[in-house]
């Protein structure tokens, strides 16, 4: 039994280097707009179209990410970490040169992954529509 919880230990481990986004997640939706540059016109579209949906956002559990250059910047907390984007992109089998919004689910999967322009509304509606998201509703979260 001893060994089994080793053995456990180690793969979560492992699956944390391999997607460093995971130990920011703690049963949270996350969206992450991944641009080159923070001064993009297309990203601060897609940034400030968030800024009247934070009750929508709070009742989902969604935190907002921007990664840029492997800085990851928590928009909830205002909290700034480095990561490797490499791995980032590749866990999502993302392009070196996506640049866009990525919805992952609270199972750690990617929902969602589309160039800039994504209506708030839209990425609501994909999440409603989600097991997950529908049970939740039931218990009244």
């Amino acid at each position: 039994m001893k060994y089994i919880l080793i053995f456990c230990f180690c793969l979560s481990l492992q699956a944390q280097d391999m997607n460093p986004l995971l130990q920011y997640q703690k049963g949270k939706r996350l969206i992450v707009l991944i641009t080159k540059s923070v001064k993009a016109s297309d990203y601060n579209g897609q940034l400030n179209s968030f800024n009247d949906y934070k009750k929508e956002m709070r009742e989902r559990d969604i935190v907002l990410f921007t990664l840029e250059e492997g800085r990851l910047v928590n928009h909830k907390r205002g909290k700034e970490y480095q990561v490797d984007e490499a791995s980032v992109r590749k866990a999502y089998n993302l392009s070196k040169t996506f640049n866009g919004i990525i919805l992952i689910g609270k199972d750690t999967r990617i929902k969602m992954s589309e160039p800039f322009g994504v209506l708030p509304a839209r990425i609501f509606a994909s999440i409603d529509k989600m097991p997950m998201r529908i049970r939740e509703m039931r218990k009244g979260k």
